[in-house]
């Protein structure tokens, strides 16, 4: 099924159920709306263009942004135990969320078949999780410290940057002058993982808040469910706190900040390997992983309000971060540093009404980067650069009609390792009648790839990581990763018995012009080369949100990938499916609330076969099969509200108690050439079962004046 197709089918369904809508005269004045700058960013403004408007259920959507977004609400958050970031998309049908290997407890999200590595993280529109802290980013944002989270498919907009490729995921983090004025949350499972967090949040003034944010989990059990002799988690521990303040005054706006967090993971072997290599005299080594790491970053936001011309604004937004990292595994040692610079200058205005709006501006990103290894590659001891991007860039928005939003942008941008380069995007929505809406999408997007924390998996392992034609001048002679990405989704709302719902319809392509290959198919090897050849990503998703009453939710989802890449094999290219990555995906989520607070969930996932990098190669006890096989995972969870704002929680995981029974090549041979932690496609841990607490306390309202 080619993708072509696919659009060419979305847009004939739109048509057959499109109904003429009659053209709407053009404003000639602004409206009188409130659009000083929302909350959650000083740069960013809603007009009615712009309504969030709320569906049935516990997400919302953009009402007429040509952006095809969709807000994950707090609500949405509370169906599954969401430790952190990478926990929250549990009931989020569009998004995969895997381990990186069988060793350090990493997960990484895929997004339209890519990985999250393509898909542009940001926290209240900054930067996060990014370079050298990408793998483990998602675990660094409490999930309880989350308000919503903006996932946005297909490029984003180019006020953000150019990194965004498959998407855009913003998360909202709890205000300081939310109604929240204490909120607690603690949650500890039967395997030995325990996690508490607290937010606190005062009004000083008036025009001044503040509030601190505090976090600490823990994995404080070994065990081993499969029998390899290796843990399979390791035991952990992290610690973060973050304050942050907000000024909201009549002229000028602010929001500023720091966060900071630590954490150490110790895993591998329970105990001695008897066969292993002799080591300071000693006949028994034990292959151990450990990983500390430090991270923090500070931000501040600062708006001007143009009185009585709520459309116009002017916006800074600027962050320094800071990341170090030194990890063991086995024989090799790996430890990374970064240093990273943003800012954005904002301005929005309009040009004669309404209708046209635009957002111009300047921005510069900065990155020390710095990747040291031991044992790892053969030919360099490191990777390292210096990046500085400054950019500008303008986004013009007609919005004609109520039925109608053209998004245009471009970028601008100057890379002084690799020069300068435009980006350029699209985005569209059309109102083909009261009930059916059509968005559509076209960019470009870029980012630059790191060889070992992009490939974190490599490390826990034997393989060797062989890098095509490095040079002493920036470490590496990778060319950045170039891709286009287009897209469109048409959505249909309807009515079903004496309910309502949504269905909605996405197909989304991506191709790379480059790309930094990841070549596994020697299980000797990580071979990273640039692309010579083809490599593309189709993504086809059905999706249904039906509300029969207030007290149910369901929501179904179908999604169908096709994502192949040029490997390079002997003197010619082959055209291979990118291994472990699902074709067919399918997903139930059921939600009732009773009349006296129980609230219930079930999340039901069936995972596709998924092709696994060859191993012929290898001894015949060490190898893999070339499919995965298909399974199935079901999460469950039962809520009771108490007044005085407390809720208890108990809940399973991975209800079927499936997982891979085999996480490791060659365990019994951790210092061997096949050993190998790589090679994960399904569950690690088998059935989890949880219990939790959460206590608001609400802020008594202000009293009114005379």
């Amino acid at each position: 099924m080619s993708i072509g197709f696919v659009m060419v089918s979305l847009i004939g369904l739109g048509i057959g159920l499109m109904i003429p809508v009659g053209s709407a005269k053009a404003q000639t004045t602004p409206p009188a709306v409130p659009t000083t700058a929302r909350p959650d960013s000083t740069t960013r403004q809603v007009t009615k263009d712009e309504t969030l408007v709320e569906t049935k259920g516990l997400t919302t959507v953009q009402g007429r942004d040509a952006l095809n977004t969709n807000i994950m609400k707090e609500g949405e958050l509370f169906k599954a135990a969401c430790c952190n970031l990478s926990e929250s998309f549990e009931t989020n049908p569009s998004i995969d969320v895997n381990y990186t290997d069988a060793l350090t407890g990493a997960r990484q999200i895929q997004l339209l078949g890519l990985s999250g590595l393509y898909a542009q993280l940001m926290t209240e529109n900054r930067p996060d999780a990014r370079g050298l802290f990408a793998n483990y980013g998602l675990s660094y944002t409490p999930g309880t410290w989350v308000e919503s989270i903006q996932v946005t498919k297909g490029t984003g907009s180019v006020v953000n940057g150019y990194e965004s490729i498959s998407g855009l995921i913003n998360i909202e983090n709890k205000k300081p002058e939310g109604e929240e004025l204490v909120y607690l949350n603690t949650y500890a499972n039967h395997l030995g993982r325990f996690e508490a967090n607290a937010v606190g949040t005062a009004r000083l003034t008036p025009k001044l808040s503040t509030a601190i944010y505090l976090h600490t989990d823990q994995w404080a059990n070994k065990f081993d469910m499969n029998n390899d002799g290796f843990m399979d988690m390791p035991m952990s521990r992290g610690n973060s706190v973050m304050n942050r303040w907000k000024y909201d005054g009549d002229d000028w706006k602010a929001q500023f900040g720091a966060q900071y967090l630590v954490e150490t993971r110790n895993g591998g072997q329970l105990h001695a390997d008897e066969t292993g290599v002799p080591h300071h005299g000693n006949t028994a080594l034990k292959y151990e992983t450990s990983q500390n790491t430090t991270h923090w970053n500070a931000f501040a936001k600062v708006a001007k309000v143009f009185r009585g011309k709520p459309y116009r604004s002017l916006g800074l937004i600027a962050q320094l971060t800071g990341h170090d990292q030194d990890g063991l595994f086995g024989m090799r040692t790996f430890s990374a540093y970064q240093r990273s610079a943003y800012a954005n200058l904002i301005y929005q205005d309009i040009i004669g009404t309404t209708d046209h709006k635009y957002r111009t501006g300047l921005s510069v990103q900065t990155d020390d980067m710095r990747e040291w290894q031991t044992g790892l590659s053969p030919d360099t001891t490191n990777f390292q650069r210096t990046e500085i991007v400054p950019g500008i860039f303008y986004e013009h928005t007609w919005s004609p009609t109520p039925a109608l939003t053209l998004i245009g942008g471009l970028r601008a941008d100057y890379n002084n390792l690799f020069g300068a380069f435009l980006t350029p995007r699209l985005h569209g929505r059309y109102a083909l009648n009261e009930k059916n809406t059509l968005r559509f999408s076209a960019g470009r997007g870029q980012r630059t790839a790191n060889p070992m924390t992009d490939n974190g998996a490599a490390l826990g392992g034997n393989r060797i990581l062989m890098s095509q034609g490095q040079t002493k001048v920036n470490g590496y002679n990778l060319r950045p990763e170039v891709a286009y990405n287009y897209g469109l989704s048409l959505s249909h709302d309807f009515e079903l018995l004496d309910g309502n719902g949504t269905l909605v319809l996405d197909a989304y392509r991506t191709d790379f012009v480059n790309q930094v290959v990841v070549d596994l198919e020697n299980p000797r090897l990580v071979q990273l080369y640039n692309l010579e050849g083809q490599s593309f990503s189709n993504s086809l998703q059905a999706e249904a949100n039906y509300r029969p009453n207030r007290r149910w939710d369901v929501r179904l989802a179908y999604r169908w990938l096709d994502v192949q890449t040029s490997y390079q094999t002997g003197l010619q290219n082959q055209l291979l499916s990118r291994p472990l990555i699902a074709a067919h995906r399918a997903f139930v989520n059921i939600a009732y609330t009773s009349r006296n607070k129980w609230a219930f969930d079930l999340t039901a996932t069936f995972t596709g076969q998924k092709r696994l990098p060859a191993t012929t190669a290898n001894l015949p006890q060490d190898q893999f099969p070339s499919n995965s096989p298909a399974f199935l995972t079901g999460n469950a969870q039962i809520t009771k509200s108490f007044a005085g704002g407390l809720d208890l929680y108990i809940g399973a995981e991975n209800l079927a108690d499936f997982r891979q029974q085999q996480l490791l090549i060659a365990p019994d041979r951790p210092f061997g050439p096949n050993f190998d932690a790589s090679m994960v496609w399904g569950p690690v841990t088998g059935r989890i079962f949880y219990v939790g607490l959460r206590y608001k306390l609400m802020r008594a309202p202000a009293p009114e004046l005379e």
